[in-house]
């Protein structure tokens, strides 16, 4: 994958192998980007896929030129990542075993309780996604894929979820503590965090194509709901919390949307949403009543209608 400022064509053993941004015809010196990169596309990665075939015994040799759309321009940058496959179906989305559970509750019933963890082959293609006999995953946007040994960027984020840090941390504190890690991770910067546009283009760009979780903000710069809260269930579960992963709506009679959150549960029987997308920390019962009022069930009913009381607190906002 690769990003560039503006354009690039890279060779491998002296042979073109792709071109980003870049006219077709014979590339020079005085060749122009055909726009110019800034803003949120800067940002983003693009995916090419080369047959490993074009690799020869012994050194192999890349070599990269970058071109800019205007040759009076300040700045330029280039960004390049390797990764080798066995075969062609490495990468495709197929659910495992271990992770069935898990996969299939989330499809069926929009939720996957504290006790049944996030295991390697999960796979989330949002509420359109199909599964097959075989457990092939088909869906018309990205197909999230949870693996660890696969995935450098998300070994980093368990790194976390299992540093004396937060292991030093009473739930209720290694909760917020871990909702602002995956808030601060999934955010494009402090004052950008509501991605739409970024993951429109994620969607468009990788409709029924797997993704690895740790690659989502790689590829669009941050992650959105459901993003978020599958990756702080996956952390919470590392980290010795009993969280759960949930699905549904938001919002009132004026305007609804569809949701992802999680419910952490507590071992004095205390619950609460941890949203960290609306950066909240809301307690299930009679204090957290009017805000976890807007928490729907996919058919928009109140998901927290039967929410048992718990000690008064008011909503927490979980802080940058």
């Amino acid at each position: 994958m690769i990003r560039s400022d503006d354009g690039c064509v890279v060779y491998l053993n002296g042979k073109e192998i792709l071109r980003h941004n870049l006219p077709q015809g014979q590339i020079t010196a005085d060749t122009r980007a055909l726009k110019r990169s800034d803003g949120l596309e800067e940002r983003l990665y693009q995916y090419f896929k080369v047959d490993a075939d074009q690799l020869v015994s012994g050194a192999n040799v890349i070599a990269i030129e970058v071109h800019q759309v205007d040759p009076r321009s300040s700045d330029l940058f280039l960004d390049l990542a390797l990764r080798g496959y066995p075969d062609d179906d490495s990468l495709r989305p197929k659910l495992r075993e271990q992770a069935r559970q898990a996969t299939v509750d989330y499809h069926s019933k929009h939720f996957v309780g504290p006790k049944i963890k996030i295991r390697d082959g999960y796979v989330d293609g949002g509420r359109g996604m199909k599964l097959d006999e075989t457990g092939q995953a088909f869906s018309r946007r990205e197909l999230i894929i949870v693996d660890r040994q696969r995935d450098a960027a998300l070994k980093q984020h368990l790194d976390f979820a299992h540093s004396e840090e937060l292991k030093a941390l009473e739930p209720l504190h290694r909760a917020t503590r871990l909702a602002k890690y995956v808030d601060r991770n999934m955010s494009l910067d402090k004052n950008n965090r509501w991605s739409t546009p970024a993951v429109v283009l994620l969607t468009r760009e990788y409709a029924n194509e797997g993704v690895l979780l740790g690659d989502v903000t790689r590829l669009c710069g941050a992650g959105v709901c459901r993003h978020r809260a599958l990756l702080f269930k996956l952390l919470a579960d590392e980290a010795g919390l009993d969280v759960a992963l949930v699905r549904g709506n938001y919002g009132d009679a004026s305007r609804v949307g569809g949701h992802a959150w999680n419910e952490l549960y507590l071992p004095d029987g205390r619950r609460f949403i941890i949203d960290t997308m609306q950066r909240r920390i809301v307690p299930l019962g009679s204090d957290g009543s009017q805000a976890s009022s807007r928490y729907l069930t996919v058919k928009n009913k109140p998901w927290y209608q039967n929410a048992e009381p718990v000690e008064a607190m008011k909503p927490k906002k979980i802080a940058n």
